[in-house]
């Protein structure tokens, strides 16, 4: 059980360490002993895996594979989310003009959480198709944010990074290139922050197939390197042997702060944060100061220091 779980954490932070064969086994393992959320985590993982890796019919059949199952066991929700997989393969491989064929809000019958879960990947299909066709780029926008909200009311991490490229190319199509920039900045400061490294590879893939548009949205963005050269060497500090310590539970540190004190870290000004976040110097330093409030430090040395100590670096 734990090595379908080891699948899907190692599948997102460093796909390169993923094995046919390992994913295999715990696919096979998830096929016969693991209920809904293990077998459909570990069938979306695998698939997504050899379809990246150029082995769409088997991917293709592996989702088969799991639905079948699905109906010999009656997992209804796993055949559900495995139909809405289906769909958004069948909509990269260009195999059909028409709508995606995916199921019907009468058949979302679970939990809440659950239907919200499958509302916002049926949401998040539905932007892409219509971002294929190359106009409606307004339905488009309209589903992403569908979908992006149903997962951040349930907390999916994954589903919204997609929304949040979806939205992105959506508004990019319609003339806001700032706006979408900023989208996908967020995006990537979420993917960053939770290691959903495979999951923005995906979106980003996915899009450049489906339009044009996204290499130019893409091509458009500032550097997303983080390395840059230092020029206040008094700030850049090695990474400590010292594990760091758990960091408060009440801490108002937010994603994008934390995102500001890597670049603080590497030795950015506030010029050139300001420059890669797309905000003003102004906000900046605004966030500095709530970042000092928060840490209870008075200067950026400090900053990055306790940031560390407290294992949010």
């Amino acid at each position: 059980m734990f090595g379908t779980l080891e699948l899907q954490i190692l599948h997102e932070q460093n796909h390169h360490l993923v094995t046919q064969e390992s994913a295999q086994a715990s696919f096979d393992f998830a096929l016969n002993y693991g209920v809904t959320d293990i077998l459909w985590g570990c069938t979306q993982a695998y698939s997504r895996f050899l379809y990246h890796q150029g082995f769409r019919d088997r991917a293709m059949a592996l989702l088969e594979q799991s639905r079948l199952a699905s109906c010999e066991r009656e997992l209804s929700r796993l055949n559900i989310l495995t139909k809405v997989q289906l769909a958004e393969f069948t909509l990269l491989n260009n195999e059909e003009l028409g709508p995606p064929i995916l199921p019907d809000e009468c058949e979302l019958t679970f939990l809440p959480n659950q239907n919200q879960a499958i509302q916002a990947r049926m949401a998040l299909v539905t932007s892409m198709y219509r971002l294929r066709l190359g106009k409606q780029f307004g339905v488009a926008e309209k589903y992403a944010k569908q979908a992006l909200q149903s997962a951040s009311a349930i907390s999916d991490a994954r589903t919204r990074i997609a929304a949040h490229y979806c939205q992105a190319l959506a508004a990019f199509a319609l003339g806001s290139s700032k706006s979408a920039k900023r989208m996908i900045l967020d995006a990537n400061l979420l993917s960053e922050h939770l290691n959903c490294h495979f999951t923005r590879l995906w979106i980003k893939e996915a899009l450049l197939s489906l339009s044009p548009l996204a290499q130019d949205l893409f091509n458009d963005l500032p550097d997303d390197s983080e390395a840059k050269a230092t020029k206040d060497p008094d700030v850049r500090i090695e990474d400590s042997s010292v594990p760091p310590v758990p960091g408060n539970a009440h801490s108002t540190i937010t994603i994008k702060q934390i995102s500001l004190l890597k670049c603080v870290s590497n030795g950015m000004t506030n010029r050139e944060i300001a420059e890669r976040l797309l905000v003003t110097e102004d906000t900046v330093k605004w966030h500095m100061k709530k970042i000092f409030s928060e840490l209870k430090v008075t200067n950026r040395v400090q900053a990055v220091t306790e940031a560390r100590l407290r294992g949010l670096l």
